[in-house]
């Protein structure tokens, strides 16, 4: 036996609840259309500073991590930062990475990350001390990221960041059927 009755008791029932749920909600946004929504809704960043669709796309991963997993927040935006930036032509890799990094921003509330889980479990913080500390950690984060992303990243990757390198266009009736035509 791995578990016994008592182990099962000592379990903290809550936390396991909160990432489960994260992965059902992520899994929904997909099946629903949320993330194709989503998507949609951020193309309005066409005509905006390339440095604007960063901090964009890094605040909106950092919002949805909180209430998600990394790992579901990562699994439902991926997806829709490639198309977002395909269609508004600016280096996918360059959104994925900056969107990868700030799923991991999550400062504020137990389910972001399993080690805020853990925190939470012991009943030694409560919801309002986390988000106290958290939101100025989050604002830090999403601002340096974004600028790191935007001075660096060139240099890492041998990429402009805000233009589509020619792999990232679509090339065949296939590829251009499934990403959104730039407006």
């Amino acid at each position: 036996r791995i578990l016994d009755e008592g182990c099962v008791a000592l379990l903290p029932w809550d936390v396991v609840l909160l990432m489960g749920g994260g992965f059902a909600l992520a899994d929904a946004s997909r099946s629903s259309g949320l993330a194709r929504w989503i998507a949609d809704g951020l193309e309005v960043f066409k005509d905006a500073s390339p440095f604007s669709v960063v901090l964009a796309v890094v605040a909106l991963a950092s919002t949805v991590t909180e209430f998600n997993s990394n790992a579901a927040a990562c699994s439902m935006l991926l997806p829709v930062v490639a198309q977002l930036a395909v269609a508004i032509e600016v280096n996918p890799l360059a959104l994925m990475v900056a969107t990868t990094i700030s799923t991991s921003f999550a400062f504020m509330l137990p389910i972001g990350t399993p080690p805020n889980a853990i925190v939470f479990a012991t009943r030694n913080l409560t919801i309002p001390d986390m988000l106290k500390a958290g939101v100025v950690l989050n604002l830090m984060s999403c601002l340096l990221l974004s600028s790191y992303t935007a001075l660096a990243f060139q240099g890492l990757y041998g990429e402009d960041p805000f233009a589509l390198p020619p792999w990232a266009v679509p090339t065949t009736p296939a590829d251009k059927a499934s990403t959104p035509a730039p407006t």
